[in-house]
């Protein structure tokens, strides 16, 4: 048995060559204004006193946060707050300032704290995706005529309480997620994979690292949530939902103005996937030990609130640095009672294969604590890129059984929110807020288990269980109709599930246990040319069933 039991995995995620950070919020009353000549404010002696402060550091170059000027910015949150009667939180008074190395930042931040018109000013260290161990990235060509189907190796797709029970969900109106809009935050991805084809928007903000670690992982990441079914290789759990990207890099990116980016593009109930972590206060400088969400940083935190208050989800990685985000060393920035960006927080349970700990404990890697709101496979997850799987030449060819992390769980939430929120919009113009969305995510699902050293007390929260999560919602269908189209089943898919005769009214319905009587009746009838198959049906199961015509 793989014992996860600390987070001392150092994995290489190169940063593009764009500088160390320091990030300043001032104080709103201070009408700070950034122009081509430098610093503005209400008060010619508060500018001067800014400029002299900022002149003493060579080659630093100071940039907004956010794509838009203090005035539209302003402008955007006073009419968010007054449309939603949300608290929006400021973001006209965020920069972003370069420097040459974390010691001259170090400086800049003690300089900038002795300003009364900031309100915060910190080191913004490097995000990273969470990824807890990095699968093999093969170039080697297997030859293989043709891409296998992998979809039994993604037993995540299975009914609870083994994985989120997407089978169930694409029998439903909407349960493939067609919609709902995913974007992903994070540095890189290949959309020319041939898995992720359909379904896609590309990358609309930030630029692309050319780095592979990056672009293997944020391939991974839509394999898991959008691959296309197309009978080869892998299928995401939500295969209709649209999913595109932001990158944090580029000139003037950060992960917090590529929050906001992804927010301005989508509606509510659409989804954004934050994939990073960062070093934390009280990190060892041992790998991954003590990464934490991003959210613990402000820009991050009022980005991800500003997208939460437009109706947007946000769910992101609850980071790989094995500690409990209740330890006052994080100053309440992760208790809702004291500051709620809106968020849901995922963390890493094991695989049901058991080579990890008990099926749904906690990984000893992942963080835990009151905020993280539901789990999912941290281990073991099959889907595209890398190669461990399917090596080739062609790297839109390649596929992995071995994604992990947060990195990998939160991706299974994603595709079960986008599923859920897709089924609700098409049952009844329903959109699920994130307090419904964290609602329905912790009173249904697949609990955690505990593990030795590793209580189920150490919340990372339950599995998602699609099934329940539509009956929790009441979300559920009945009614009757013709059935177009029909499938037997000759042999139980997951294995150890039941036979089962499949027809198509209003997506997919299906009859366990068919006799051979009724099976022989719907295939004369589909054969023939004056009968049809008529069914009733409660959710997914068909409760009667009769052959009209000759």
């Amino acid at each position: 048995m793989v014992q996860d039991v600390d987070s001392q995995n150092g994995i290489s995620f190169p940063q593009p060559n764009e500088g160390e950070k320091v990030v300043v919020k001032f104080k709103q009353e201070a009408g700070i204004r950034l122009s081509a000549s430098g610093f503005t404010a209400k008060s010619q002696g508060d500018a001067a006193m800014l400029r002299t402060t900022l002149d003493q550091f060579a080659d630093i170059k100071v940039e907004r946060t956010f794509a838009e000027t203090e005035d539209v910015l302003e402008t955007q949150v006073s009419r968010l707050a007054a449309q939603t009667g949300a608290s929006v939180p400021t973001l006209s008074g965020y920069y972003h300032i370069t420097t040459a190395d974390k010691a001259q930042s170090q400086a800049l931040v003690t300089e900038l704290e002795k300003n009364p018109m900031v309100d915060a000013v910190y080191y913004e260290p490097p995000a990273v995706p969470a990824l807890y161990v990095e699968p093999t990235s093969s170039v080697e060509d297997e030859a293989l005529p043709a891409t296998p189907d992998y979809i039994a190796r993604q037993g995540y797709l299975t009914p609870a309480t083994d994985g989120v029970d997407a089978k169930f969900a694409w029998t439903q109106a909407g349960g493939k997620g067609d919609q709902v809009q995913v974007i992903d935050i994070e540095g890189a991805w290949n959309f020319s994979h041939e898995d992720l084809l359909l379904n896609q928007g590309g990358v609309v903000g930030g630029t692309p690292t050319g780095d592979l670690s990056w672009e293997n992982h944020g391939t991974a990441v839509h394999g898991e949530i959008g691959g296309d079914e197309n009978n080869l290789g892998i299928v995401g759990i939500a295969p209709k939902t649209k999913f595109s990207a932001v990158s944090i890099f580029g000139q003037g990116n950060s992960p917090a103005k590529a929050i906001k980016t992804a927010a301005d593009r989508l509606q509510p109930g659409d989804i954004i996937l934050i994939e990073l972590h960062r070093q934390g206060p009280g990190a060892s400088g041992q790998g991954q030990d003590g990464f934490i969400p991003i959210e613990w940083w402000p820009a991050d935190f009022d980005a991800t609130k500003y997208a939460t208050s437009k109706g947007v989800i946000v769910i992101a990685a609850a980071g790989n640095g094995a500690r409990n985000l209740d330890d006052a060393i994080y100053q309440q920035r992760f208790d809702r009672s004291v500051k709620d960006s809106g968020s849901l927080l995922v963390g890493a349970g094991a695989p049901p294969s058991g080579n990890h700990g008990p099926d749904r404990s906690r990984l000893g890697f992942s963080n835990y604590g009151a905020s993280v709101d539901a789990q999912g496979w941290g281990r073991e997850v099959t889907t595209a890129g890398y190669g461990d799987l399917q090596a080739s030449s062609d790297k839109n060819k390649r596929y992995t059984a071995e994604f992990s992390g947060t990195s990998s769980s939160a991706p299974i939430v994603v595709g079960a929110a986008a599923c859920l929120q897709s089924i609700a919009k098409t049952a009844n113009n329903t959109v699920l807020g994130y307090l419904q969305m964290r609602e329905v995510m912790r009173n249904t699902g697949s609990p955690q288990t505990d593990a030795t050293g590793r209580p189920k007390s150490q919340r990372i929260g339950k599995r998602p269980d699609l099934k329940a999560a539509v009956e929790y919602l009441s979300l559920g269908q009945s009614g009757s109709g013709i059935a177009t189209k029909y499938w037997n089943e000759c042999v139980a898919y997951p294995a150890g599930s039941t036979v089962s005769l499949w027809l198509y009214v209003n997506g997919w319905k299906n009859l366990d246990n068919p006799s051979d009587g009724i099976k022989d009746m719907v295939q004369r009838a589909f054969l023939g040319s004056g009968s049809r198959v008529r069914i009733w049906y409660e959710d997914a199961k068909v409760v009667g069933l009769v052959v009209e015509g000759s």
